[in-house]
């Protein structure tokens, strides 16, 4: 049977499809703009189906290439992932995708008998919460949304569970803690890739990392992601409709430099010296509080497969051989 994987073009998206294939699974990507020409090779090397479909979720005839009728599983991560400036200028945009777009597409998937509809949320939604307490619960913790993507995450959250109860369909939501690596690239819909990813391109082009200060966050690497939303997907009766999908553990991206420094030879990731201008972005100015993952190994059998150290090796040899991703995708 076959999984839908909305925004399946994105970073998160590939990671989903990648993992899917490998099993030998049929998997349906849709998307604005098809995948990188380099995936597309990859994929077609692994024992899985893959279909492609181009559409805009913000146009309901679009769907219907989308949600043929019973499938598997639908994965909603189309989303625009927008900074201040976006925010500003595309406010329409940014709801018509994030918000309006997930609701056309759960009315399709449930209308279309789809077995389990999962929607990509992110740690985002704590908004102002995120930084108050010790850790981050989906039960205990009331969000404070603030910028227009964290305020469209916690509503597709709420959307998910009224229309669960109101369609008596099988609807849950994942707060995706911070993601990075295998198939992160530079998008037009994407305004903050990850540290990782700055670090990483820095080292290829031979110059320094510099950070503006020491982080703490509980990276999660991509294919680890991947195998928690697919682990929901898989679990029989899931007793919530939320989850967190984090590592349960924090690094920095100073200590995943400096660990990537011992792979390529002269590479140099370190903190700015007083008055010098960073190179890398952390995107915000303190560290949010680690998000809690006991809902998460109660109910599945996920378990992170990457250290923090194995997510550098496996990153490194990534990008060697499909490179780095810079291109805008669309």
């Amino acid at each position: 049977m076959t999984t839908v994987v909305m925004g399946g073009a994105g970073f998160v998206g590939l990671n989903i499809a990648e993992t899917l294939l490998g099993r030998g699974e049929t998997v349906r990507l849709f998307d604005m703009g098809p995948p990188p020409e380099e995936a597309l090779a990859h994929f077609a090397t692994l024992p899985g189906t893959l279909e492609v479909e181009i559409g805009d979720v913000s146009q309901k005839a679009d769907l219907a290439r989308a949600v043929k009728g019973g499938e598997r599983c639908l994965i909603y991560g189309a989303a625009i992932t927008a900074g201040a400036e976006r925010d500003a200028r595309e406010p329409e945009r940014i709801l018509a995708v994030n918000l309006t777009g997930f609701l056309d597409t759960l009315r399709a998937a449930h209308e279309g008998g789809v077995g389990r509809i999962i929607n990509l949320s992110s740690s985002a939604a704590y908004g102002a919460a995120a930084f108050k307490g010790n850790i981050l619960d989906e039960g205990e913790t009331t969000p404070e949304p603030e910028s227009l993507y964290a305020i469209t995450k916690f509503a597709s959250e709420r959307v998910t569970r009224r229309m669960a109860e109101l369609w008596a369909c099988d609807a849950l939501s994942v707060r995706l803690s911070g993601v990075f690596g295998r198939w992160e690239r530079v998008t037009s819909v994407r305004d903050t890739p990850s540290p990782h990813y700055q670090i990483m391109k820095a080292a290829l082009a031979g110059e320094e990392a510099i950070l503006p200060r020491l982080d703490a966050r509980d990276w999660i690497y991509g294919p680890d992601v991947a195998a928690g939303i697919i682990a929901l997907r898989d679990v029989e009766r899931p007793s919530h409709r939320l989850y967190n999908i984090s590592k349960g553990r924090t690094h920095s991206a100073l200590a995943w430099g400096e660990a990537l420094g011992r792979e390529v030879q002269g590479f140099v990731c370190r903190l700015a010296a007083k008055g010098e201008v960073p190179t890398i972005d952390l995107h915000v100015g303190e560290d949010r509080k680690p998000l809690a993952v006991e809902r998460l190994f109660q109910d599945t059998p996920f378990r992170p497969a990457f250290t923090m150290e194995g997510s550098v090796t496996d990153y490194h040899a990534f990008v060697r051989r499909f490179g780095i991703g810079s291109a805008l995708a669309y």
